[in-house]
């Protein structure tokens, strides 16, 4: 385990019957410097913190039980908002992700790069006056790419989130209740004609499940209970 200093406080979280569950080391400004988890009674797990100056977190290393290790690393620009996260997986390899945002502080591109530096996904957001995300374009490795489209009612919960093609078929459709509860998840056929709906009751459940054939009638239609 890291060493503790004087100024350093510990938390020690236990089991009923005595046994350490988990370690944290604060420094004295109150900032995590490492976490253990045992697994068992005589083995934990660290997980290492460093911060930059500003407090901003700069680094956090986890060994895992092979002892085998994982690293994140935090670059952010000079107005505090993130500007990558670099992955080294244990065994050496990279994967890096990278944001931009607009004037407001609202994200406006996450790209994510694999060991070789190709792009693996690249995302870009729009937003409503009031904050809120009107679309997400997702680009793909492929070179295939889709949008999704979302509506809110007054209180800022998602009405609707719907996902497009690049010639503007729909594809999939989830709507929502006022409650963020899901109400339906609908998918099309690129001539816009439904494939399948999924049926949900107020808590989440699924009730239905009806399908369909390709002139629009309903194929099948089943009542699931809950």
């Amino acid at each position: 385990m890291s060493k503790k200093n004087n100024n350093d406080k510990l938390k020690i979280y236990d089991n009923s019957d005595g046994s350490i569950v988990k370690l944290e080391i604060y420094d004295e400004y109150d900032k995590l410097k490492s976490k253990t988890t045992y697994t068992d009674s005589s083995k934990g797990l660290e997980d290492l913190l460093d911060y930059y100056e500003d407090n901003n977190p700069k680094s956090e290393i986890y060994y895992n039980p092979d002892g085998s290790k994982e690293q994140v690393f935090y670059e952010y620009y000079e107005d505090d908002n993130l500007k990558s996260e670099t992955f080294y997986n244990s065994d050496g390899s990279k994967v890096q992700d990278f944001y931009e945002y607009y004037e407001d502080d609202n994200l406006k591109s996450e790209t994510r790069y694999n060991p070789d530096g190709s792009i693996e996904k690249r995302y870009l957001y729009e937003y409503y006056d009031d904050g809120n995300v009107k679309s997400e374009i997702t680009f793909n490795s492929d070179g295939s790419m889709t949008q999704d489209l979302y509506e809110y009612y007054e209180n800022n919960n998602v009405k609707s989130e719907t996902t497009y093609n690049p010639d503007g078929s729909k594809t999939k459709q989830r709507l929502y209740d006022k409650d963020d509860n899901i109400k339906s998840e609908t998918r099309y056929n690129p001539d816009g004609s439904k494939t399948k709906q999924n049926l949900y009751d107020t808590d989440g459940n699924l009730i239905s499940t009806i399908t369909y054939n390709p002139d629009g009638s309903v194929k099948q239609k089943k009542k699931i209970k809950v």
